[in-house]
């Protein structure tokens, strides 16, 4: 496969994707999976569902045009680059050429024969039996997902809640740095998750991240099960192939993340948010998203009265009204704006999708 591919091989390669909240394992998890002799994890390219509302009905796909749209949300995103991490790379040039050697396409072999050239350090995939898709950002969209590919398969993962909530606060790469907004974004996602995997059951599966750290061999087996490849003892090598250059890197912040998936698994910062968030941010937490997070294992710690709840939830209401306004527009039908309209966006909001 590595000097091209037919649309025959394109069309016994399964798609599958990792959904969940970003920050709960999504990047450890796409690096331990691209281990596996039969599987190729993308990044987060978003390309599937950026150019969904375009090109999924339409059939021979329109080459010149697709290609036109890519390289113009390319530049709008990476610049020149093609990588914004030094790690993965798309290899545009191969994949434009591939793309006219084949015959008539459809979406789902395009978004097929994309995913194939997103290079890991810029090292062509090989042997591909499985294309794992990871995107945070398809957790709303998972159902368009599988109208596209009807026997898809949804890794989700999760985490605890006043962890993600953490995590997020300290990210300086983050705009928003606000507790509500991250308790109800994590809310969001993981009810859709509870509901797919209910909707779902053979097709979904629920990645705690907690769970995989204090167990990873058994749980990288529950998930090769799930995936139905052969369990391999190098899926627990995460950082085999993370080679951090820190001179090529962009930010400080993205030094700091990628150096850590080039080390081993790291428990420490498990229970981190009993200390580092304060006793209101706990709280407020709680009250979004402990009914959720309680179905998902993760027990509350504060006792609060009703009086209390109400006077937490009018206190923060305008961040609520904001929240609920924001993931509509820019999550729930950001991917049905004008792909002329999202360029705009990314160039002058810093949207880097």
């Amino acid at each position: 496969m590595q000097n091209g591919f037919t649309i025959e091989e394109l069309r016994t390669i399964k798609q599958y994707y990792i959904i969940g909240n970003g920050r709960s394992g999504t990047t450890l998890l796409n690096f331990s999976l691209n281990n596996h002799s039969q599987v190729h994890c993308s990044p987060e390219f978003r390309f599937t569902i950026a150019f969904y509302k375009k090109y999924h009905q339409q059939y021979p796909i329109d080459k010149d045009a697709l290609v036109s749209d890519l390289i113009r949300y390319l530049n709008a995103i990476y610049g020149r680059a093609r990588t914004d991490n030094q790690i993965w790379f798309f290899n545009e040039t191969k994949f434009i050429k591939a793309l006219f050697a084949l015959g008539d396409v459809n979406y789902v072999e395009v978004c097929k024969l994309l995913s194939l050239h997103l290079e890991l350090q810029k090292v062509p995939p090989q042997n591909v039996h499985i294309l794992v898709d990871k995107n945070p950002d398809y957790t709303p969209y998972a159902e368009t997902l599988i109208r596209l590919f009807p026997e898809t398969k949804f890794i989700i993962t999760i985490r605890d809640y006043r962890a993600y909530v953490l995590s997020n606060l300290e990210n300086q790469n983050n705009k928003i740095v606000n507790v509500v907004y991250f308790a109800l974004l994590w809310r969001k996602f993981n009810q859709e998750a509870l509901r797919l995997k209910a909707v779902y059951p053979k097709q979904v599966h629920l990645h705690p991240y907690e769970t995989f750290l204090a167990a990873p061999k058994a749980q990288m087996q529950k998930l090769c099960t799930f995936l139905n490849i052969p369990y391999e003892g190098n899926l627990l090598a995460h950082n085999k192939k993370v080679k951090i250059n820190p001179a090529q890197q962009a930010d400080a912040n993205r030094q700091v993340r990628f150096s850590k998936l080039s080390k081993p698994l790291n428990t420490s910062r498990v229970a981190a948010w009993q200390s580092r968030l304060s006793a209101k941010q706990i709280a407020l937490s709680e009250l979004i998203s402990g009914s959720t997070g309680k179905a998902l294992g993760y027990e509350t710690t504060k006792n609060l009265s009703r009086w209390q709840k109400i006077s937490m939830y009018a206190w923060h209401l305008p961040q609520i009204i904001v929240f609920y306004v924001t993931y509509y527009i820019f999550v729930k039908k950001y991917f049905s704006i004008p792909l002329a309209w999202r360029v705009w966006l990314i160039k002058w909001l810093g949207l880097n999708r």
